[in-house]
């Protein structure tokens, strides 16, 4: 809702079956686009601890999210 706003201010922490739904609309509405060859996912931490279901902030790592970018990027792009 206000990803500048850290740490966190409001609760509950992320859905993390909405953060994939959100996703995956991002990705059905883009991927055909010519000009479309990726994004940039909020909030991707080097940190190989931060992420999963404990986690209540915005990175996909070991959440659903993650899983479904996985499945989307292993696709070719249907433009080349």
């Amino acid at each position: 809702m206000r990803p500048w706003e850290w740490p966190r201010r409001f609760e509950p922490a992320v859905d993390m079956e909405e953060q994939a739904r959100c996703y995956q609309a991002v990705l059905e509405t883009f991927w055909h686009e010519p000009w479309f060859y990726g994004m940039y996912w909020w909030k991707w931490f080097s940190d190989l601890e931060r992420g999963g279901a404990r986690h209540p902030g915005f990175t996909p790592r070991r959440k659903p999210a993650e899983k479904l970018l996985a499945e989307w990027y292993r696709r070719p792009p249907p433009h080349l």
